[in-house]
């Protein structure tokens, strides 16, 4: 009965990781749609809960928003911050990006601290 229970509870908290993943992704898609149709607002609205879970899209997403400061003000700390966390996951343009803005911090022409 001991193993039986154990396999439940694997297949359940499965399940709940699957549909958790799932639910990200469908945030994340809904702000690439509301970023489509220029409501950028939305879209940084749907991509924050993915990106604080760890989602790589989305946390690029909102890194270019504050990069371009649509729907949030324009803060170049704040996109780097969501870059580097997109990058370390492997987000291969989020790692571009963060090197471009970490490039021109370096010459002082970019970002202030």
């Amino acid at each position: 009965m001991g193993r039986r229970s154990d396999i439940v509870k694997l297949v359940i908290g499965l399940f709940a990781l699957i549909s958790g993943a799932v639910a990200a992704k469908a945030d994340t898609k809904a702000g690439t749609d509301a970023w489509s149709r220029g409501d950028y607002v939305v879209a940084v609205e749907e991509w924050r809960q993915p990106a604080l879970e760890g989602d790589a899209e989305a946390q690029f997403h909102l890194g270019q928003a504050y990069r371009l400061g649509r729907g949030v003000k324009t803060d170049l700390n704040t996109a780097l911050d969501w870059y580097r966390k997109a990058a370390a996951q492997g987000h291969i343009q989020a790692g571009d990006n963060c090197g471009h803005l970490l490039h021109y911090q370096k010459k002082g022409n970019y970002i202030r601290n």
